[in-house]
This record gives structure tokens, sequence and C-alpha cells, in this order.
């Protein structure tokens, strides 16, 4: 069987790219893998040993999954592939209404989404029963193999982490903003807390300054223990800031999947988060803990107009990081679960999954 891949580029920190990347290396297992992509000029140093073969095949006349928003699909569509596949990610609550004339395209024959929560802001948009018929949810994954425990690290301080972009402001959907009020009104440096913020700047310009986007908000990162990493990361460096914590914080106003939640849990942290998003398919009140809040309009892009996403309640997230600092023997117990859970969510088992589908259109 032979796929041509289309998406973003190889080798960036968004969750696009990683997405694109691991599943591309996963699915090559099973299938002939091309890959085609708008690359960079300095492209060769964002792809290895492994990656690179993807970039001398292509497969145009062949399936053609396209990992990209709707819209673009007529791109693609235009090779006139056997079969097509559209793979998409959404956060909100509903998808854009443009949206569904590219999804009702009888030419599409699947459309793949990471998440029950995707699914769902689909059916929320429309009831039209040959879309929904070619739904099919394909989660993303983590690489087992790079982000695992770390064995007997002496830890002096209880570690919250975070790892999320952020581009400043209350309507970020990523929640930042919210990790850095609640950690700064619940403690201070006589406790024995910190918190470690791993800050991705993927969507950010070269000038952008999280201190200021902080004083904006009124927020002061002095007078409690923040740290905050802004540099462009490798795996190890991802892993290395993972195994420094003990939970993981992420009060995500919207998530289609949650790949750091994904990466935190197989480095053995619980994760906080919200009730609302595609990490509820693998985090719940056993292996983290889910904060509620208030569904909100997005207000983010014209794209989302029409679309909600949850504000999180700042009180009950202050609360439940208080209570985890105040209960470390549960946040361990609760490491342990998520750690076994998130083996379900592999990189390979979604390639699996995807396999599977393949093998409908065969």
């Amino acid at each position: 069987m032979k796929l041509n891949v289309y998406g973003a580029y190889f080798g960036g920190t968004s969750g696009y790219t990683s997405h694109i990347q691991q599943l591309c290396l996963a699915l090559s297992k099973h299938v002939e893998l091309g890959v085609e992509t708008a690359m960079p000029p300095d492209w060769m140093t964002m792809v290895n040993d492994k990656t690179l073969p993807f970039f001398s095949k292509n497969f145009f006349e062949e399936t053609t999954l396209s990992i990209t928003q709707p819209w673009s699909w007529s791109q693609k569509l235009a090779d006139k592939p056997k079969k097509f596949i559209g793979f998409l990610v959404w956060e909100g609550d509903k998808i854009p209404k443009s949206w569904i004339k590219s999804l009702e395209d009888k030419r599409v024959n699947q459309i793949w989404v990471p998440s029950n929560h995707t699914r769902d802001a689909i059916s929320n948009t429309t009831k039209n029963e040959d879309i929904l018929n070619k739904l099919r949810i394909v989660p993303h994954g983590v690489n087992t193999e790079i982000f695992k425990p770390a064995q007997n690290l002496k830890k002096d301080y209880f570690t919250f982490v975070a790892n999320k972009g952020w581009k400043g402001g209350w309507n970020d959907r990523g929640g930042l903003q919210y990790v850095f009020k609640a950690f700064k009104e619940e403690f201070n440096k006589s406790e024995k807390v910190k918190c470690l913020v791993k800050l991705n700047n993927a969507y950010n310009s070269p000038f952008w300054n999280w201190r200021a986007e902080l004083n904006k908000l009124g927020i002061n990162p002095n007078g409690a223990d923040i740290l905050v990493n802004v540099d462009p990361l490798p795996y190890k460096g991802l892993l290395e800031i993972y195994n420094s914590g003990d939970c993981f914080v992420c009060p995500s106003r919207a998530e289609s999947f949650g790949l750091t939640m994904a990466e935190a849990m197989a480095c053995g942290l619980p994760v906080i988060t919200t009730n609302y998003g595609g990490q509820t398919d693998f985090i719940n009140n056993e292996n983290g803990w889910l904060i509620g809040g208030k569904e909100e309009p997005a207000n983010d892009d014209l794209i989302y107009e029409g679309v909600n996403w949850l504000t999180p309640n700042i009180e009950e997230l202050r609360k439940t990081m208080r209570y985890c600092f105040n209960n470390q023997e549960e946040v361990k117990n609760k490491g342990k679960k998520a750690l076994e859970k998130i083996k379900e969510f592999t990189w390979e088992e979604s390639a699996k999954k995807a396999y599977k589908c393949l093998q409908e259109l065969e």
C-alpha cells in the first residue's frame, strides 16, 4: 500500500509539525510512504536519516492524506488521487460552517479526527449523514521510547510543570495565562514549591516578550518561584523538563488532543487540566484532575466566529494545585496510573488505527 502525506513541514515545534512527523514515522512501518510539504530553505537540517527518504517519494495518484484544514483540501484533490483522506484537527465546540462544503465533497472518502471532542464539534455543526459516516477517530500519540520517567531523581521542591504556546492575553487557547495567575496567587517563595513553564514560541515573533505580556495582564511573576524557559528544545531537553516536575498543569481552553499532556503522562506525571477537549479521552479523575469552567466565545480569530472555548475556573485551579502540593503521595500514585493509561495512546497505536482505516479503502 502506498500513501502520499501532505502537511506542515518537519522540524518545527508546533503541534501540527510534531503530529505529521511522528505519525509518518509510525505509519512507515505499515505502508510505503511519501511526504509532500512546503519546506523552508534550511529544510535539510530539520530531517534525519529516518525521515529523509519520505521526501524522495511522491505518490500523487495513490491515496492522499492531507493533514491540513478543510479549506485547503481542494488543493490536493486537484491531483485526482485514487482515494482522499482529510485529517481535521480542531479545538472548539463547533467547526466553521464554511468547512461543510469541503467535508461533504464526494471525493473525500474519509475524515480523520484525533478525538471524540473534535468528532463532536463536527456533529454539533452538521447532521449530514454522509459527513458523519466518513468520520474516523485516529488519535495522536506519544513516543514512549523518548518520553519516559527518570529513575531515582532527587527533588528538593515540589514542582508544577507546564509546556504550551502562548501568544499573550486572556483569550489564548493554551491557558498558560491561568497557570501564571493561579500559581502567583496561591503560592509564595517561603513554600517549597516551584512552577517550571516551558513556553513554546512557535507562534511568536523574535521580539515577543513574555514578561511584557504578563505585565499587560497585571500579573507580576516575581514573588513566587516561577521559572520560564523560552529556548527551542529537542526532545531530550523536553524530557528533562518533564522529569524535573511532579505534576503537569494545563488549564487549556480547548484541545483537539493534547500532545504535551500525553508526553508528561509518559514521564509519569499526572495532569491538572480542564474537562473540555480531546485530552478527556485519556485523562480522568483516576489519573489526574479535571477542573470546570464556563463556555464562552473564543474571540481569538475570525475563523472562530460562533465557536466556544472553556474559560477555566481560576479558583478551582488554585485549589487543585494547592491540593496536589498538600497531597504529594496521591500525586505520585496518580502519576503511576497516568503512565499506564498513556501506553494506550502511543504513535504505534495511532498508526495501527490509521492502517485499519486505510484498509477500508482498499
